[in-house]
Parts: structure tokens; sequence; C-alpha cells
């Protein structure tokens, strides 16, 4: 769920279904599949860009993400390269999002 205003961002996200976290290592699983994160943005001609003020990694705070975007009716396509530190084995994922307009 992603809520924009006039000025900042804030979005939630959660994967995959519930399941009673008996462990410690359910909690780190639980932990994993889910983020947030909010700051302000910005839009220029081509890309919206949005800071993160506050982000589930606080290493990424500060970080500003330029996102190519394309809007038609209520349907928002983003996408947007995202580094990724992958036990030691940098990279770079290609992350696309779809969202919904809802009001």
């Amino acid at each position: 769920m992603k809520v924009i205003a006039a000025s900042h961002y804030s979005w939630i996200s959660q994967e995959g279904g519930q399941k009673p976290l008996l462990t410690v290592a359910d909690s780190l699983a639980a932990y994993r599949t889910r983020g947030s994160g909010g700051g302000t943005y910005r839009l220029t001609d081509t890309s919206y860009v949005e800071r993160l003020d506050l982000f589930y990694d606080p290493r990424e705070v500060g970080r500003e993400v330029e996102i190519s975007c394309r809007i038609a009716g209520n349907r928002w396509d983003a996408s947007f390269e995202w580094p990724l530190d992958d036990k030691g084995n940098n990279r770079i994922v290609h992350v696309q999002e779809i969202w919904r307009r809802v009001e």
C-alpha cells in the first residue's frame, strides 16, 4: 500500500500469508517479508524521485530513488533499479511495481 500526498509519500508491504510466530526463526522470517518507508518526493518531466527519509533498513535512509513511471487511468506503472547486497554479492535488481489508484 502506498499513500502519496502533496509533498510526501509512505508505503508498507507484506508478502505471503500469516503463520504463527512460534520461534525466533519464525519471527526473523516474518520480518524479512515486510517493509516500510516514506519521505518526500519530487516530479520531473520524465520521472518521480523519492527521497528515503524513513526506511525499514536504516542504511538506505537519505538515498534518492529515481522511478520511471507511466500513468494510464487509475493504473501507475513504476520501475527502478535497486542495489542489492546478497551475502557479499552486490548486484542490481530491476524492480517493477504496478499501483492502482483508490479514492
